[in-house]
């Protein structure tokens, strides 16, 4: 489920916790939610066998985002909700992760939100970011562009994410942040490396099996 860290959201957020004008992070909100009433047809999504279910089908994304920035947190709980008529699998999932210093991180994914939400909300000592989800790789691809399109993986300008805090003078700012171009072909560049070249490949053993124990508690 690596491919979604090289989402041009997630970039932004990674770029904003990297500047440090957060000050220290409290509150890490992620949600990842489509709006979808009826039972899909889909036998693997749809019915009670094993890696079926909401938490299954996006919970890793989520998942992996935040091991990748935060590694292994010290606890967590999770709550899967059934609400849609007659479904079998939950179509509702939540987990609250608690990492050193007290950071509260908060996934929600939800088949139940007509409206889009903020997908990244982040809370410091300095100032908060909030971000939606923008990432523009897969409709691109839908339409036809190809990767090599210099165009490729660029967000547009009105979905760039805001950035509130005080500066070292105690004076409110805001900035809109331009999120880095994405590109999934980066996918691709750490597999070749890995084989060819004997690079640590990005996602550890660890963190995959701390994905699964998440999933499963």
């Amino acid at each position: 489920m690596k491919s979604r860290r090289y989402d041009s959201d997630f970039l932004s957020v990674k770029s904003v916790l990297d500047s440090g004008k957060l000050g220290q992070l409290v509150e890490f909100h992620l949600r990842y939610d489509r709006y979808k009433y009826d039972i899909g047809p889909k036998a693997t999504k749809e019915t009670p066998v094993p890696g079926s279910g909401l938490a299954y089908d996006l919970g890793p994304h989520l998942l992996d985002a935040v091991i990748s920035v935060f590694g292994i947190p010290l606890e967590w709980k999770k709550q899967l909700g059934k609400f849609r008529p007659n479904t079998q699998v939950d179509d509702f999932a939540h987990f609250h992760l608690i990492y050193p210093n007290g950071l509260q991180v908060f996934i929600t994914t939800s088949l139940l939100v007509t409206e889009p939400q903020p997908a990244f909300i982040l809370h410091g000592t300095k100032g908060s970011y909030i971000k939606q989800r923008a990432d523009v790789q897969e409709q691109q691809l839908q339409e036809g562009m190809k990767p090599s399109n210099p165009l490729f993986g660029i967000e547009e300008v009105k979905n760039q994410g805001v950035l509130t805090y005080f500066n070292d003078e105690g004076i409110k700012k805001q900035e809109n942040i331009v999120s880095e171009k994405s590109s999934y072909m980066q996918v691709f560049d750490d597999v070749y490396n890995a084989i060819r070249e004997g690079k640590p490949y990005p996602v550890t053993e660890a963190q995959i099996m701390q994905q699964l124990e998440i999933l499963e508690s």
